[in-house]
């Protein structure tokens, strides 16, 4: 596979590490989904990469916030109108154009003198 590359859409990547960080939420439902690297390594990875996505992209859509009596504070009110990109069309976009089980490039493995790393590191 020389010169070539495998992507993937980010908010796929996004919502892969949401749906993992629930995971986290529900120990006992999901323990076969955790070894040690997702516990350790894998949570905070995940948190960093929504975390990078969000501020990426900052949201302008504004919460407003309403007086809350029972509280004796002001709480924000969720029922935000967000402008959206047509997901459907992202998911149709990546099914055409999706790396297939029967293409056999995830098998190459490139010889030692192939690789690099694309941030740091030696």
């Amino acid at each position: 596979m020389p010169d070539q590359y495998v992507v993937e859409l980010d908010v796929f990547h996004q919502l892969h590490c949401l749906n993992a960080l629930r995971k986290t939420i529900y120990p006992e439902r999901y323990k076969e989904d955790m070894d040690d690297f997702f516990l350790e390594d894998g949570t905070r990875n995940f948190t960093n990469s929504i975390r990078q996505s969000i501020m990426c992209h900052g949201d302008i859509a504004t919460v407003y916030w309403r007086w809350m009596p029972f509280r004796r504070q002001p709480l924000p009110r969720l029922e935000i109108t967000h402008t959206c990109r047509n997901f459907e069309a992202l998911q149709e976009w990546a099914k055409a154009h999706q790396l297939l089980d029967d293409d056999k490039v995830l098998q190459y493995r490139p010889a030692p003198e192939d690789t690099f790393r694309l941030s740091g590191g030696q």
